[in-house]
């Protein structure tokens, strides 16, 4: 990967150092399942080049927490301090030892008084954006994942706020769809100063795949589908559950691999009552590599996302893909699944009925999404299109 061979330094939250990795370990018998993700996010990058800035993720997660318990405002103002502080950090470290890197590459929210200091240190500074423009999350989610006219856009509270300021700050953005390169156009940005590289899958997401078996019918009929990610109106609950409800003919399986919010877990209770419904819960990306590659359809009717990492992940597993414009993703209706447009349960029911009825061509689709996604959107392959990126830009 070409871009890897560039890196003079990785400024990094919480990460699996030497002693991260002990600390973690010794955490294991606490909180298993925050401790296995934190060592699953070693890459292949010399210890040395690794700075691991622990203590603001740790005000960041004391801000989710405060939110989840309903503390809104408390919850906003410790992940905006988190994201200062590591501005700050980051800039001391630039300044200490990296004053001849070219190109400051920080991703959007953390970047703050670092920027500053990375310009004047005469780098080129690109802001790593990986959601919708931060002024339409909300309108998007609360409109059915319609835009605004050109310019309006909905609420911007003052953790979205920071993030937007933040992404100004830099001489160039990178977003990771052209869905998002859209939105921020909408909203008056210049064309010329975004560029979009889709992600694709990770190298440690095909490792887990290796170990687990191909997909087995076992003589079963049923459609199994699959739904990856939280599991709520921003991504659609809603829409899939009135489709699967409105299905009349064939038959069919729903996996949640994932958190179902309290809403929708509350105000659908009857649907989670089906015996066909199983929520799966939050699982290691490990776990939902076994899943993907038993499921046959992924369903992700998104109403405002950046680039679906789920959707390469499923693709990667040989599923059919049924999602929308939205989401962000390189599928095209007709050749990696169906598009279907957002809030629109009656499209997502025909396209759902279709693969219950076509389960052949459907699988042909997913055995070509497979072998698409590993040859064009590997990690390698983002690597060194992000290296052309900085040729360009420097």
């Amino acid at each position: 990967m070409a871009g890897s061979r560039r890196l003079r330094c990785l400024i990094t939250g919480a990460y699996p150092i030497p002693g991260a990795a002990f600390t973690a370990t010794l955490l294991s018998r606490i909180a298993p399942f925050k401790a296995r993700r934190l060592l699953d996010r070693a890459e292949s990058i010399p210890q040395a080049q690794v700075r691991s800035l622990w203590f603001p993720e740790l005000i960041d997660i004391m801000g989710s927490a405060f939110e989840t318990v309903g503390c809104r405002r408390i919850g906003e103002s410790l992940k905006v301090l988190s994201m200062k502080l590591y501005g700050r950090m980051a800039g001391a470290l630039l300044q200490v030892g990296y004053r001849k890197a070219e190109i400051y590459h920080y991703r959007s929210g953390f970047g703050g008084a670092s920027v500053r200091i990375a310009r004047n240190l005469g780098m080129v500074t690109l802001c790593d954006h990986s959601t919708v423009h931060p002024a339409l999350i909300s309108y998007l989610i609360n409109n059915g994942g319609k835009l605004p006219p050109r310019g309006d856009h909905g609420h911007l509270n003052r953790f979205w706020q920071w993030i937007l300021t933040d992404i100004a700050r830099a001489d160039h953005i990178l977003v990771n769809s052209e869905f998002v390169k859209d939105t921020f156009i909408h909203q008056g940005w210049e064309a010329n100063r975004i560029d979009t590289i889709y992600l694709g899958v990770d190298d440690q997401f095909l490792g887990f795949l290796e170990r687990v078996e191909p997909k087995r019918r076992n003589g079963r009929k049923a459609c199994r589908l699959l739904f990856a990610g939280i599991f709520d109106t921003h991504k659609g609950a809603e829409t899939v559950i009135d489709a699967l409800r409105a299905v009349k003919r064939g038959d069919w399986r729903f996996e949640i691999a994932g958190k179902v919010g309290s809403a929708i877990k509350r105000n659908y209770a009857s649907f989670f009552n089906n015996s066909r419904v199983k929520p799966l819960g939050v699982m290691l990306r490990s776990e939902l590599a076994g899943h993907m590659r038993n499921a046959d359809v992924l369903l992700l009717p998104s109403l405002a996302e950046g680039s679906a990492r789920v959707i390469f992940e499923a693709m990667a597993c040989g599923c059919f893909i049924i999602t929308t414009p939205n989401a962000g993703s390189i599928v095209q209706d007709g050749v990696h699944g169906i598009l279907v447009p957002p809030n629109d349960s009656k499209a997502l029911k025909d396209a759902v009925t279709w693969t219950m009825e076509q389960p052949e061509k459907a699988k042909r689709v997913g055995a070509r999404n497979a072998v698409d996604v590993r040859k064009n959107f590997r990690q390698s392959s983002y690597g060194d299109k992000l290296a052309k990126l900085y040729d360009r830009l420097v």
